[in-house]
């Protein structure tokens, strides 16, 4: 009956905890189901800040990896004024000159290129090229440019070495209204040969035109009155055919016998009237254009020329010995292209006037002419060379004589030098490749 009763408070008992048990597992579920959710949504949260972080160090790679692909930095435009127009220049037309400027006094290997090139042309005598940018290159650059018709500033830019360098390079070349004493040299050498026979200025006006246009027929060059390089080497040399000469036949007057009614002349009237000396009758003043259409500036009248050394007779002594001493007097002068003396010569010009001053009658020739010179003796080696023996060279770039000098002895010779600009004393070298050894053609012996 105890046992019963116990029984039946035992169930009461658990029957009451038993809707307890119930909820206390339903909170523990929701609480822990609750604890899950925030744990997804931090995990949640933290991959998203993971990848944001991802997203934003990929678009700084990207930005650095840009910047240095492409450098340029893009500046404000500034403004243009409106008076000046906007040029835009096209990039596929700039160009870049391979040249630069060179003028009197510079030193550079681009020098001695531009010698040869002007020797080549025939605007500068032949000679061992040099480094210097001397007056002798100078002028022969203004000649280049007279040959163009351009102002002649003697600079070598780059425009001026473009066209030079070039196929389009025009040869030595003078016509009417040129000046310098080039021509001057030409219409000597015209005079002798019977083409010009009025005054020697260094002005090639319409007489000289006409002088050169005459040498071209008879030579059979194309007449057309400009001085070219091949005109020039013709002239100076021993082929240049002389002017032919037509005597004008005077016929001889028939006399009339007088008229009886004619008066016989009385005395007075065979009187040469006194001339009248009225000051407002004075000697009228030279005009201010010359008689070959030389203009003449300031109204100075441009002094004759100094007379050259007449054949048979100079101012040295004939001989070998006079020619080397006139040579060793001419030391320094000034190299002047197509000269011949007394102040300024190129190298021909300078055996010309040496030969003159000691008594050899010889025309003004070129240094071929001169080494083709079958009367005097042909020497065919340096080491045969005598004292006073004319020497000739030809250059690295042709093989035809071009540069003529004088020996001294002791290996050594004078020349007027267009490198160095003026006549100087040089030397054979005990080295055959050296540039006078190399290129020695042979020597001609006037005396002896």
């Amino acid at each position: 009956m105890y046992n019963i009763v116990m029984l039946k408070h035992s169930r009461g008992k658990f029957n009451n905890k038993a809707p307890h048990s119930i909820s206390l597992i339903v909170k523990t579920f929701l609480l822990t189901l609750c604890a899950m959710v925030l744990v997804l949504c931090f995990l949640f949260g933290v991959s998203v800040y993971i990848n944001k972080n991802k997203v934003a160090d990929s678009a700084i790679e990207a930005a650095i990896a840009h910047a240095s692909a492409t450098p340029e930095i893009t500046a404000e435009p500034t403004a243009v004024p409106t008076l000046a127009p906007t040029v835009t220049v096209n990039a596929d037309t700039i160009h870049v000159s391979d040249y630069f400027t060179i003028v009197l006094g510079d030193e550079n290997a681009a020098v001695a290129n531009l010698q040869m090139r002007l020797m080549e042309l025939g605007y500068l005598d032949y000679d061992e090229p040099s480094n210097t940018f001397n007056a002798a290159t100078q002028a022969a650059v203004m000649l280049f440019q007279r040959a163009q018709g351009k102002k002649m500033t003697g600079i070598a830019d780059s425009a001026l070495q473009e066209l030079l360098f070039s196929e389009d390079a025009p040869s030595y070349q003078v016509r009417l209204s040129d000046s310098g004493s080039d021509i001057r040299s030409m219409q000597s050498r015209l005079h002798e040969l019977g083409y010009y026979a009025d005054r020697v200025s260094g002005y090639f006006g319409p007489k000289t035109e006409a002088a050169v246009m005459m040498f071209q027929m008879q030579n059979g060059m194309p007449a057309n009155g400009v001085f070219s390089y091949a005109d020039w080497q013709l002239l100076y040399s021993s082929e240049a055919v002389a002017a032919t000469v037509f005597e004008e036949i005077t016929p001889t007057p028939t006399a009339t016998a007088p008229s009886k009614n004619t008066p016989k002349p009385t005395s007075s009237s065979t009187r040469t009237p006194r001339p009248t000396t009225s000051p407002s009758q004075s000697t009228p003043k030279p005009s201010v254009t010359g008689s070959d259409g030389i203009p003449i500036i300031g109204g100075e009248v441009t002094p004759t020329p100094t007379p050259k050394p007449s054949g048979g007779g100079g101012s040295y002594s004939y001989g070998a010995s006079g020619v080397i001493a006139c040579a060793k007097d001419q030391m320094g002068k000034s190299y002047v292209w197509g000269d011949e003396g007394p102040n300024t010569f190129d190298c021909s010009g300078l055996v010309y006037y040496c030969l003159r001053s000691c008594g050899v009658s010889v025309s003004r020739l070129s240094a071929k002419s001169y080494s083709q010179k079958s009367s005097w003796t042909l020497v065919s080696s340096i080491g045969d060379l005598q004292e006073g023996d004319l020497i000739f060279f030809k250059s690295d770039t042709s093989e035809s004589v071009n540069h003529a000098a004088i020996y001294i002895g002791g290996s050594r010779f004078i020349h007027a030098s267009s490198s160095a600009g003026e006549v100087v004393r040089s030397s054979f070298s005990s080295d055959s490749s050296k540039y006078w050894n190399r290129n020695f053609v042979c020597g001609r012996r006037v005396f002896g």
